[in-house]
């Protein structure tokens, strides 16, 4: 009887060890899935364009060459309509993303990458996202795929979200889709290790600094975990 019960808890093990395996695998593949259909052009040197995309690169000029080397990032943007304020119509964090992607790849093409980057790694932040609030297996692997399904819906291209929308210029949208999923998961991970929800609150600021809409909705969500925190 226990020579059983020893070898039920090995197989248990194995099991474990084979469920992280192909959740680990999944990520990585949905990632890669991404990168690989991802536009060739964002490797291009130059700027992309299209929709609202090429007036969104002026920021990231302005903030590289009169902001950053004077460490402040509200500077004029000679960009849009006749000029204005940089920050006016968008967001700042995506483009703190692309100044840091610049340090090892030409501006331009450091633009292209932060364009698509968000999209590259959502399937990850949901994984992290699902797993920090404890969803049991299978439920991590069934929201990477209900997010590539969710960037590949075409029923519209402007209002943000989907890939045809960031790649029109709305890429902030994706950025607070990542943030928000990671604030969920640490906001649940650290209220049920009863910690101080530092972490939960720096992804809660991301999410804010990448886009407003999605912001909105953090309210309900701290609501949520304070009415259900005693289950936590």
């Amino acid at each position: 009887m226990r020579m059983n019960w020893q070898r039920a808890r090995k197989s248990l093990k194995v099991l474990h060890k084979v469920k992280w395996i192909f959740e680990i695998a999944t990520v990585l593949m949905a990632c890669g899935f991404f990168f690989y259909l991802a536009p060739h052009e964002i490797w291009n040197v130059e700027p992309a364009t299209g929709g609202d995309t090429g007036s969104h690169f002026w920021p990231l000029v302005t903030m590289l060459k009169q902001g950053l080397p004077h460490w402040h990032i509200k500077v004029w943007n000679p960009g849009n309509l006749a000029g204005e304020p940089h920050l006016v119509h968008y967001f700042p964090l995506p483009y703190l993303v692309m100044a840091l992607v610049s340090l090892f790849v030409p501006m331009g093409e450091a633009f292209n990458i932060g364009t698509w980057l968000p999209i590259a790694l959502f399937p990850l932040c949901v994984y992290i996202g699902l797993k920090g609030l404890r969803a049991r297996f299978p439920i991590p692997i069934l929201g990477v795929i209900a997010g590539l399904c969710y960037f590949y819906n075409e029923s519209y291209s402007m209002w943000g979200g989907n890939a045809v929308s960031t790649m029109a210029g709305q890429f902030a949208h994706v950025y607070s889709f990542d943030f928000f999923m990671l604030c969920l998961g640490a906001m649940s991970f650290e209220l049920h290790k009863k910690r101080f929800p530092w972490l939960a609150t720096l992804c809660a600021s991301a999410v804010m600094l990448s886009h407003f809409y999605t912001a909105l909705a953090l309210p309900f969500v701290y609501i949520g975990f304070l009415i259900g925190g005693r289950e936590l």
